[in-house]
C-alpha cells in the first residue's frame, strides 16, 4: 500500500495539471487523499462500483476508476464532473506554405501556416 502522504502529493500534482478535483478512497469508501473542498461521502457508491464489472463508471456526476495492483482492487480514484464532461472540439484545416524571395542571387524562404475553421471557412487568426 502507498502512504496517504504520497497519494495526497500525487493528487495535488494531478489537479495542477488537469484542474479537476479528485480523491482516492479505499475499497470501503474511506477517503485517503483528496483535493475536494468539502467532505463527500462515497461509501455506498464505492461498494456498488467495486462489485460491478466496470473498470470506470459515472456515478452521481463523478467518474470512478478502479486502481488495481496485480489484479486486486486497491483503491478507487474519483474525479469531479469536469473530468468526463465533453468539450466541444472544432475541426480546422492547417495550410502550410513557403514564401520564397530572391536575395543577392539566392532563394530565401520562410515557412508560414494558416488555420481555417472547417465549418465556417474563416481564418482562425483573423476571423476572415
Amino acid at each position: 500500500m502507498i502512504s496517504n502522504q504520497i497519494l495526497q502529493s500525487t493528487l495535488d500534482g494531478l489537479k495542477q495539471i488537469t484542474r479537476v478535483d479528485m480523491c482516492v478512497v479505499d475499497t470501503e469508501g474511506v477517503m485517503l487523499a483528496s483535493t475536494f473542498d468539502g467532505k463527500a461521502d462515497f461509501r455506498d457508491a464505492v461498494v456498488s462500483f467495486e462489485n460491478s464489472p466496470a473498470e470506470s463508471q459515472v456515478i452521481s456526476n463523478y467518474q470512478f476508476f478502479k486502481v488495481l495492483d496485480e489484479g486486486h482492487l486497491e483503491y478507487v480514484l474519483i474525479a469531479s464532473e469536469g473530468m468526463w464532461k465533453p468539450r466541444v472540439m472544432r475541426p480546422y484545416w492547417t495550410i502550410e506554405y513557403t514564401n520564397s524571395t530572391e536575395t543577392d542571387g539566392q532563394m530565401v524562404g520562410s515557412k508560414n501556416a494558416i488555420r481555417i475553421n472547417a465549418e465556417t471557412g474563416k481564418d482562425l487568426a483573423y476571423g476572415k
